[in-house]
């Protein structure tokens, strides 16, 4: 079973096997081995596998036929999120995180075009996070999250989503981003070229073609998503 689920992944997310072998440290015949179910990877290498296909160790070894990866928060709204725990939630695992203004939007498609080489972040009051690990290495002042328009990053993030990412620049291959490439402010997944070469964007709908990131281009990195809020939309009144 992990053997087709590492081929399905690689395919969804079009990751190629040079950039999974250098992401999760091992070599192409011992991911032939685990792809022609041969034998699997150990408990911690499953996880490395998982982190890099965007998906959980579950999905892979057929445990769950959802490949959403645990770091995904399916929530309805706050209230809501509240309401569903038996339990009250320790207030020390509650983060208030900064909520970018909706007249600044985030495209999961081919970009919002501005008329600065990069939009300023203004805030709006503040959007609950229950995460008990996000709260143990960050602050609610380290981390923004913003709502997304556009279905290139489905089925991971879908129009609507709300995502949570943090303030820093760093990156590795296969890491989804908040950025912005001269004027057009999206969420893309960021692919390595190589040390001095500018990154690629890469969409996981396969409807839309990558992104090249020229060396003469504005780019800039606003931070890693750490989160998904999936925001229940109301259905239609029939």
């Amino acid at each position: 079973m992990i053997g087709e689920r590492i081929s399905l992944r690689q395919k969804e997310i079009r990751i190629k096997t040079n950039e999974l072998l250098d992401i999760i440290n091992v070599t192409g015949a011992t991911l032939s081995r685990w792809k022609n179910n041969i034998n699997e990877p150990d408990d911690e290498t499953k996880q490395r596998l998982a982190s890099a296909l965007n998906t959980s160790v579950a999905y892979l070894m057929g445990e769950t036929d959802d490949p959403t990866p645990p770091q995904a928060s399916r929530v309805g709204t706050p209230d809501l999120e509240l309401q569903s725990n038996v339990r009250p939630i320790p207030p020390e695992n509650i983060l208030m995180v900064p909520m970018v203004s909706p007249e600044i939007r985030l495209s999961a498609g081919n970009g919002n075009n501005y008329d600065v080489d990069a939009p300023e972040l203004e805030f709006v009051g503040t959007w609950p996070v229950f995460d008990a690990e996000l709260s143990a290495f960050y602050s609610d002042k380290s981390l923004s999250c913003m709502t997304v328009e556009g279905d290139s990053m489905e089925p991971q993030i879908h129009d609507g989503d709300i995502v949570v990412f943090n303030h820093s620049h760093d990156w590795v291959s296969g890491n989804v981003m908040v950025v912005c490439l001269d004027g057009r402010l999206m969420v893309k997944g960021m692919v390595s070229q190589g040390e001095g070469k500018p990154p690629i964007l890469r969409s996981t709908n396969r409807d839309y073609m990558d992104i090249q990131v020229n060396v003469d281009s504005f780019f800039l990195v606003y931070g890693r998503v750490l989160r998904i809020i999936r925001v229940s939309k109301p259905k239609p009144v029939i």
